[in-house]
């Protein structure tokens, strides 16, 4: 607890060490209800309908981890350098420029398709 420029000890969060409330908004001592909740909880996330997305969304993830893109952009200059390239950075800035559009032009289609047709 640190000293307020009064003298009075200062709570984590800003406010009053002897009020409870810091600073943050939060009542009843600055512990948030559960009740005040709301959102899915992780039933429903296992849930039969939502069964099939995180099935997909999951083994997506997996492919990507599994496909070694990671490992090509990192070790992109040793394999251009292998490949008798001669200037690898410069093939290396190609390959992360190629990445980024495509990250953009992901980004455009899902927002003008939507992501129920992709």
């Amino acid at each position: 607890v640190n000293d307020d420029i009064d003298g009075e000890p200062v709570g984590r969060f800003g406010g009053s060490a002897a009020s409870g409330a810091g600073g943050g908004g939060l009542e009843h001592g600055g512990v948030d209800d559960d009740e005040d909740r709301s959102g899915p909880s992780f039933g429903e996330l296992c849930s039969e309908e939502s069964r099939m997305p995180m099935i997909i969304g999951c083994g997506l993830m997996l492919l990507q981890q599994w496909s070694g893109n990671n490992a090509v952009i990192f070790f992109c200059s040793s394999i251009f350098k292998t490949a008798g390239l001669e200037n690898t950075d410069e093939a290396s800035l190609y390959v992360m420029a190629t990445q980024v559009i495509a990250t953009g032009l992901s980004v455009y289609l899902m927002d003008k398709a939507g992501r129920r047709l992709l």
